[in-house]
C-alpha cells in the first residue's frame, strides 16, 4: 500500500525522529492567521523569496497579507488562512481571493501593472467542491488575463516547515540557553 508522503511512518523512513513533525503539526492545526505570518515568511526566505511586507490585515490589504519577490524576480502576493475548508467557508472569502489574484500588487519595490502570483495558503485542507471553484475561478481569471491562484495546503506547509525547522526552531538543548 502506498503512503503519504507527510506521515508519521515516511518521517521515520527518511530519518525524522516524528516529535519535531508533532510538534510542528500540532501547531500548525491549532495557531491562527497572525500566528504562523513570521514563520511562513521565514520560510518563503528560506525557499530564496524576497519579502517585502507582511502585516497590518484589513481592508486596505487588497487580498495580500504576504507580498514578496519569488526567486525568479516576480512578485507574489498570499492570503493566509486557517483550518479546512468547504464550500460555505470558501464564500466567505471568495471576494478577498478575486483581490488577492485581480487586484495589483501595490509596494514601492514592485513596479505598477505588472502581472503577480496568487497563492492561497490554508492550514488547513480544500474539500472537492472547492477545489473544483477554485479550478473554475482560475478559469476565469486566466480568461481575462490574470493569473490563477496557486494553493499552498496543510501538507506543504507542514514539509516546508519540518524542512526548514532548523532556521526557527532549536536543534540542540545547548540552543535554549
Amino acid at each position: 500500500p502506498s503512503r503519504r508522503p507527510d506521515s508519521p511512518r515516511s518521517w521515520r523512513r527518511n530519518g525524522w525522529s516524528g516529535v519535531i513533525e508533532r510538534v510542528v503539526e500540532n501547531w500548525l492545526t491549532n495557531v491562527n492567521e497572525r500566528g504562523y505570518e513570521i514563520a511562513f515568511c521565514q520560510m518563503l526566505c528560506n525557499k530564496g523569496f524576497r519579502v517585502l511586507h507582511a502585516g497590518k490585515h484589513g481592508q486596505a490589504e487588497q487580498g495580500k497579507d504576504i507580498i514578496a519577490i519569488d526567486p525568479d524576480d516576480i512578485a507574489c502576493g498570499f492570503q493566509l488562512k486557517t483550518g479546512d475548508f468547504d464550500l460555505a467557508g470558501w464564500r466567505k472569502i471568495h471576494d478577498q481571493i478575486v483581490e488577492l489574484a485581480e487586484l495589483p500588487i501595490q509596494h514601492p519595490s514592485v513596479p505598477k501593472g505588472i502581472k503577480h502570483r496568487s497563492f492561497f495558503v490554508t492550514t488547513g485542507e480544500v474539500n472537492d467542491p472547492v477545489r473544483l471553484n477554485i479550478n473554475s475561478l482560475n478559469a476565469t481569471l486566466v480568461s481575462r488575463g490574470f493569473g490563477p491562484v496557486e494553493t499552498i495546503l496543510k501538507g506543504q506547509l507542514l514539509r516546508d516547515f519540518i524542512e526548514g525547522h532548523g532556521t526557527f526552531l532549536p536543534k540542540e538543548l545547548t540552543d535554549f540557553k
